[in-house]
């Protein structure tokens, strides 16, 4: 996680300035829980890049400005290759998925 929010803050400072690293880290988990992943099973999304690809902007947006669609994607590659590889899902008895006990996000 760390990684990702030092590549985002060097990358694209005016999205990351006022910003917490958890902030920015929450934001990414969401992209690698929520949209590349189907939460219900914790398996990759059939349509995962198109559901990250629209929530990234409204995610990032930053005072007053909003990640057009090559940033977007900029974001999606950074998150992929740095928060996202990280994240381990299990299944709890009750059938529930959520990120391993001391996985990172």
């Amino acid at each position: 996680m760390a990684e990702f929010v030092a590549v985002f803050r060097t990358t694209f400072p005016e999205l990351a300035e006022g910003r917490s690293d958890e902030a920015i880290a929450s934001d990414v988990t969401q992209v690698c829980l929520d949209d590349l992943r189907d939460p219900s099973t914790g398996q990759p999304a059939p349509d995962g890049e198109a559901a990250a690809l629209r929530h990234i902007p409204s995610r990032f947006r930053r005072h007053g400005i909003t990640p057009d669609t090559v940033t977007a994607r900029m974001i999606l590659s950074f998150a992929r290759g740095t928060a996202c590889s990280s994240v381990h899902v299990v299944e709890d008895a009750g059938g529930n998925t959520h990120p391993a006990a001391g996985a990172t996000a």
